[in-house]
Formats: C-alpha cells, sequence, structure tokens
C-alpha cells in the first residue's frame, strides 16, 4: 500500500467519524459530554479475540450469561491468566448471570472466587434515578441460580472455592470479613459512588502486584463513573493507571 493510498484512507476516515459523531450529537441531545466522548475508527485492527481457539470454545459457553463485549472479555481472560499465577483470591462485583466469573473461574485453580452482587433484586435509589444514555439492566433473583449453575461448572472442575454475597455493594462487615489476600477485583457496576467508596475499602485487601479493573469505563452512558477512575489514581503512590485496547481500565497495586 503506497502513501497516497494511506493518504486517502485516513481522509476518507476523518470525515467518515465526523458525519457519525455529527448524527449522534443529533440524536442523543444533551445525554453526554459530547467534548469528552467523539465516535473514533480505531488504528490498530488486530483482534486476537477472533483466532484464539481457547478463548473462543469458553466464549461460547458464557456469551449468554453477560452483557459485556468480545473484545473486553478476551483481555480480562488473558489479564486472569496472569494474574492467577499470584497468590491470591478473585473478587467480582457485580456477578449478573455469570458469563464472565465463570471466565475468571476458568483461570483460578485451587484458589477463592468471590462472587458480589445483589440478586435481592434491590437496588440504591441513587442508581434509580441515574438517566443512562443506554438502558442498564439489574439482576434479579432468578439471576442468582443461573450464575451459581455456570459457575459451579468451571469452580468444580479446577478445584476453586466459590463464595457467593448476595448484598447490595459496598458493605463494610463484607469486606472486612474478606481476607486480604485479594489478587484481582473485577468492577462491573455502573454506580459512580459504589466505585469511589467500594474502592477505599477494597484497595487496602489487593496484594502488591494485584489489578482492579473496570469494564464499564468510557461508556458514554457512565460519564461520572469514568471521571471517579481517572481521578482515583492521581494522589495514590501505590497506584498505576491504564487502559487496554478493549477499553478496561486497569488500576495496577505497585507497593514500592
Amino acid at each position: 500500500m503506497n502513501n497516497r493510498t494511506l493518504l486517502v484512507i485516513k481522509e476518507f476516515k476523518k470525515y467518515l467519524e465526523y458525519i457519525i459523531n455529527f448524527l449522534l450529537n443529533f440524536v442523543t441531545k444533551e445525554k453526554f459530554d459530547k467534548n469528552k466522548y467523539k465516535f473514533s475508527i480505531k488504528e490498530v485492527w488486530y483482534s486476537p479475540w477472533e483466532i484464539s481457539n481457547q478463548f473462543n470454545e469458553l466464549y461460547f459457553k458464557i456469551f449468554k450469561n453477560t452483557l459485556i463485549s468480545k473484545q473486553k472479555l478476551f483481555c480480562l481472560y488473558n489479564i486472569s491468566k496472569q494474574i492467577s499465577k499470584l497468590d491470591g483470591a478473585f473478587l467480582e462485583i457485580g456477578t449478573l448471570k455469570g458469563g464472565s466469573a465463570a471466565l475468571l473461574a476458568s483461570s483460578l485453580k485451587g484458589k477463592e472466587l468471590i462472587l458480589w452482587d445483589n440478586w435481592n433484586g434491590s437496588m440504591n435509589d441513587d442508581v434509580k434515578k441515574n438517566n443512562y444514555f443506554v438502558e442498564k439492566i439489574y439482576t434479579k433473583k432468578s439471576d442468582y441460580f443461573l450464575a451459581k449453575s455456570l459457575v459451579e461448572k468451571f469452580t468444580n472442575q479446577n478445584k476453586t472455592k466459590l463464595v457467593l454475597k448476595n448484598d447490595l455493594f459496598p458493605n463494610k462487615k463484607i469486606i472486612d470479613s474478606i481476607n486480604n489476600n485479594i489478587s484481582l477485583v473485577h468492577f462491573d457496576i455502573y454506580d459512580k459512588d459504589a466505585f469511589i467508596k467500594g474502592i477505599e475499602l477494597i484497595w487496602p485487601k489487593i496484594i502488591n502486584g494485584g489489578i482492579f479493573i473496570v469494564s464499564a469505563y468510557g461508556s458514554i452512558s457512565l460519564d461520572s463513573l469514568t471521571d471517579a477512575v481517572d481521578n482515583y489514581c492521581k494522589d495514590k503512590q501505590d497506584c498505576v493507571f491504564f487502559q487496554s485496547f478493549s477499553g478496561l481500565a486497569i488500576l495496577f497495586k505497585q507497593i514500592r
């Protein structure tokens, strides 16, 4: 491909992005900050989730039980496999029907997987009032049995201890009851305040080299949560923040 062709493609990409952003701004009106969120065609088209047989075999077992995109699940899968080499439990906050939890369980062997969701069906009033751009789905009682059944297929196979916490997050008593040896936290709920209050309680329990992953980061419907994630590491000496190519926000705990 010569330079002239590349220039034509870049110009076409620029105008296409402009047209799509114009249409999005017209349709969505005041739903989100138009200055901070722009549609863009990615320059890196590498898509390893399409060619990984091991991942796709797992994906087709769990995809009906999760709202997370295939790209983000692939990153979560790769990260969890690496972090599983460390000592420590995995904690997922916001399990819904157990899709991403089963993915995490596939990486663990002989350790502890803690799943936390409010399968009672109630939620905080602040969450109810949130005017999300995209309508969100919240857990109900029947989702508990779907999640438990799916995840147990993997934890039984890997001899991993499964622990379920059925309550609103955060709950200080429940967090205090968790041992101080968490290596991975997957945070998959939408409430900004839950993130701010919860990570302050959970961060001290994460081991050196452990990570806190926010999968809903960057969504145009969750501007306040994204800002909270961006701001968390600014004044912390033991936190390094970066964003995966799929969009996951990853807070890496590094004690110097």
